[in-house]
């Protein structure tokens, strides 16, 4: 009896310490589990915030992809996860192009394409605090990652404008691609493809000249305001832009336009700032056909305001007779410039973005 007892007594003890073995690798399962489960949702958190920071940056340009890394990198590091805030290295933000309509996305390093920032958050090796006894295992991989579209719409409104404008008819015969090969001039009389402008007022010399040297005179415009339009020489107005091409920071691009056109006789611009550009938003009123058939549109009275393009002045006569002065001038629909201060234009190229979008991870 007293050998069977005892046999007894030691399945007994085999069979309480397989069962404390099971409670432990349960307990272990359990309680790291939910401790990882904590944690990727800290990493999830921070690349979101990382990814919508980013993808504010994008606006077209290298400098904008430049910004959207930094701003992932900083952003996503004010978020803690097991404790410390979350380092995301390089490698793991990753810039490219989403596509709704199919739902992929692919990287790129092109800055006018690029649309979508992608933020992995690791902790490579997090701690665990049953698993290495029960398991033998002390440490687990935990990552997140998130992608975040910058949505971009026609901007409605902007608060920073060159007092020029050019007609829908434009856009409506040439297409915004075809709009980057057209020359647009301010004389001679004939062309009128683009005129002074000034919303809710007349583009005088005085305002138009306070507008250059400070984009923000005229306040904000938007679509529906009524339009001030006109197409003379207006001298002071003609020898202040011409200074803002001399001086201007920006360059004409053979990538956007081909060869530089060759400079004016007698132009403004001096030989060696030639090929220097004049650049911002300039007003798209809505106007009727007339003003690119040649039956009218003489670019006086009053029209609506429809949208914003992207105007770059390259080259100003401001000398000799009225119909020899004139100014020259391409748009640039290639890239989206993000200066709207409101929503509701057509997608011309000048827009405002919405707050970002979430899209799928794979």
């Amino acid at each position: 009896m007293r050998r069977t007892l005892h046999g007894r007594s030691g399945n007994v003890a085999i069979i309480v310490a397989l069962g404390l073995t099971t409670l432990l690798a349960v307990g272990a399962v359990t309680i790291d589990l939910s401790y990882a489960r904590v944690v990727q949702q800290q990493l999830q958190n921070a690349s979101e915030a990382g990814a919508r920071a980013g993808s504010q940056q994008l606006d077209g340009t290298d400098a904008g992809m430049i910004a959207a890394r930094v701003a992932a990198a900083n952003v996503a590091a004010e978020n803690n996860a097991a404790g410390t805030p979350v380092e995301v290295a390089s490698a793991d933000i990753v810039l490219g192009i989403w596509d709704d309509e199919a739902g992929t996305f692919e990287e790129s390093d092109e800055p006018t394409l690029v649309n979508t920032v992608e933020v992995r958050a690791r902790r490579p090796e997090l701690a665990l605090f049953l698993a290495p006894v029960a398991l033998g295992r002390s440490t687990v991989v935990v990552s997140a990652q998130s992608r975040a579209l910058a949505e971009a719409s026609g901007a409605g409104a902007v608060s920073c404008y060159i007092p020029l404008a050019v007609p829908d008819c434009l856009v409506e015969q040439h297409g915004l691609g075809g709009l980057e090969d057209l020359t647009l001039q301010i004389n001679p009389p004939g062309v009128d493809s683009v005129g002074w402008a000034r919303p809710n007022g007349s583009p005088n010399a005085n305002w138009s000249r306070d507008q250059m040297d400070d984009c923000e005179n005229g306040g904000e415009a938007a679509v529906g305001d009524p339009v001030g339009l006109q197409n003379g020489v207006v001298s002071s107005a003609m020898d202040a832009l011409a200074t803002r091409v001399n001086t201007s920071s920006t360059s004409w691009s053979t990538e956007r336009w081909g060869s530089l056109p060759n400079r004016l006789p007698a132009s403004s611009i001096s030989t060696s700032n030639f090929g220097n550009t004049y650049e911002g938003a300039v007003i798209v009123f809505d106007g009727g056909d007339e003003y690119c058939d040649g039956s009218g549109g003489d670019f006086n009275g009053t029209q609506p305001l429809k949208g914003f393009l992207w105007g770059a002045i390259y080259d100003v006569r401001n000398t000799g007779a009225a119909d020899k002065r004139t100014i020259k001038m391409r748009l640039d629909t290639s890239t989206g410039y993000n200066i709207g201060t409101g929503i509701g234009g057509p997608d011309y190229g000048v827009v405002t973005h919405s707050p970002p979008r979430l899209v799928r991870n794979d």
